[in-house]
């Protein structure tokens, strides 16, 4: 997750946020760690929570949960201008993705990245099932999996405790996601690389001044199967590297794409 950070004549300082933490089971691999939940209700209510632990972290980056890093110790976090993150990351099993099947995963994630966008542009919508926002949402997503609950859990808390809301970039998104190695699986299960980028641009919902302005770049896995009616939807989306990109860097993330004929 990126750091919020403020303007000072000494330079940026990092400003904690704070998170609710319970012990879960992590969607890849099983692995048990501390998690950010809050409970959600209709209407969008935002529960309180009873123990507040500060953190170092934003609450959310380019759309994943932080299963990885929550299960097992993390790498050291980049720092601004240092290299880009690297190192293969595989996909277990499987036959490559055909052409149809990858635009099918490139049409996904762009759903995927406009709803997740639109969400943390109006955070008071993810705490409601009901909301429209919420509902194009879950239909991108497994509803009621992790992956749904924790990221709009993640959105309303940054809304309650900080504040602030995410809204994009002149591109129109806040977050970009792309495949860079797609691979199926006989019972239809699509596995892939995945490359994140996070443009949005973090103001407060107080009175509009930025107080977030950091960009990330991460790599991870991802994986989607097919709902009750023949679409994919994202069950699983994890960060496993995580870059804090200097000002000016492009989005890495549309090289690599490109580099991999994607």
């Amino acid at each position: 997750m990126r750091e919020r950070r403020t303007s000072t004549r000494a330079g940026r300082t990092l400003v904690a946020a704070a998170a609710l933490t319970l012990t879960a089971t992590a969607c890849a691999g099983g692995h048990s760690g501390e998690q950010t939940i809050m409970p959600l209700a209709r209407g969008g209510h935002v529960t309180t929570p009873a123990t507040v632990a500060p953190t170092t972290t934003r609450p959310h980056d380019t759309g994943q949960p932080d299963s990885a890093q929550s299960a097992t110790a993390p790498p050291a976090k980049a720092q601004p201008g240092s290299a880009p993150v690297s190192g293969p990351i595989t996909t277990a099993g499987g036959r490559p993705a055909r052409p149809e099947e990858r635009r099918e995963v490139d049409a996904l994630l762009t759903d995927y990245d406009r709803a997740l966008t639109a969400l943390s542009a109006e955070p008071a919508a993810a705490g409601a099932v009901d909301n429209p926002l919420t509902e194009a949402w879950r239909t991108v997503v497994v509803p009621g999996s992790r992956l749904d609950m924790e990221l709009r859990t993640r959105i309303a808390t940054d809304m309650a405790l900080n504040g602030r809301r995410y809204v994009p970039d002149s591109t129109g998104f806040s977050y970009r996601n792309r495949a860079l190695g797609i691979t199926v699986v006989d019972d239809g299960t699509v596995r892939w690389e995945n490359c994140g980028y996070s443009p949005g641009v973090g103001v407060s919902l107080a009175d509009g001044t930025v107080v977030d302005d950091a960009r990330a770049s991460t790599r991870g896995t991802a994986r989607a199967h097919r709902g009750p009616d023949g679409r994919l939807v994202v069950d699983e989306l994890v960060d496993e590297q995580k870059e804090l990109l200097a000002e000016g860097v492009a989005d890495p993330c549309e090289a690599l794409a490109a580099a991999a004929g994607r």
